[in-house]
């Protein structure tokens, strides 16, 4: 079986793929590859509705959705994790959890099914998550470093191109450990996810603000 897999809102850029985008993705598969999109940002839609492929018409591939309740509902180290299939995958994919893993922690699994009954506090998450997103981009703006407006996740790239070739800072590691002795405010060096010259931050700690706040102070002081 040949298997495509997509991610939206992807992981690190917070890009959002469109339906225009899916159905150009299922239109090339054409039904030739089993795809699998993860949609465990699915909470994370900051500027348009959430999207997801189960939504869309007259495909010609076959789609299967991915998600969790480690996200949105926050249940990041006991995770909970399920996939939507058509129903002639049903067996297969029994077969393989069978010999994988039987089931989950009966505590995480009630954790879930009471997870289900707060969904306003995964709204008011996600208000927080994009209400910090706009902050970033507006602090970032005239720093010389880039805030990439992410459409949705809960991580925001920076793009630091101009700044790590005028200082001739070898990698974005580098530059995450200048930034952390000067700061101590730790970044993630966007060499480990394929975009060497980035930094990755994300929304989910308390005093993300402060900890902007510092890193626009570095990138102007230095």
């Amino acid at each position: 079986m040949k298997i495509v897999v997509i991610n939206t809102p992807g992981n690190p850029l917070g890009n959002v793929l469109t339906e225009a985008d899916l159905t150009a993705i299922d239109q090339i598969v054409a039904g030739r590859a089993v795809i699998i999109n993860d949609e465990i940002y699915s909470n994370t839609y900051f500027d348009e509705p959430s999207r997801s492929v189960l939504q869309l018409k007259n495909m010609k591939s076959t789609f299967v959705t991915t998600n969790a309740f480690s996200k949105a509902y926050r249940m990041y180290t006991r995770r909970v994790g399920y996939c939507i299939v058509p129903e002639e995958l049903e067996v297969p994919l029994t077969v393989i959890q069978h010999h994988t893993l039987l089931t989950l922690d009966p505590v995480v699994q009630y954790g879930a099914l009471e997870a289900l009954k707060h969904e306003a506090d995964v709204e008011a998450l996600t208000a927080t998550y994009g209400s910090r997103r706009n902050y970033t981009i507006e602090k970032f703006n005239g720093v010389g470093v880039r805030a990439l407006p992410a459409k949705g996740s809960f991580y925001l790239t920076l793009d630091c191109t101009d700044y790590i070739r005028d200082r001739d800072i070898d990698t974005s590691l580098d530059l995450a450990q200048q930034i952390i002795r000067a700061t101590n405010i730790a970044t993630v060096p966007g060499s480990d996810f394929g975009i060497p010259k980035t930094l990755r931050l994300s929304y989910s700690t308390s005093k993300y603000k402060e900890g902007i706040d510092g890193l626009v102070d570095f990138f102007r002081a230095n």
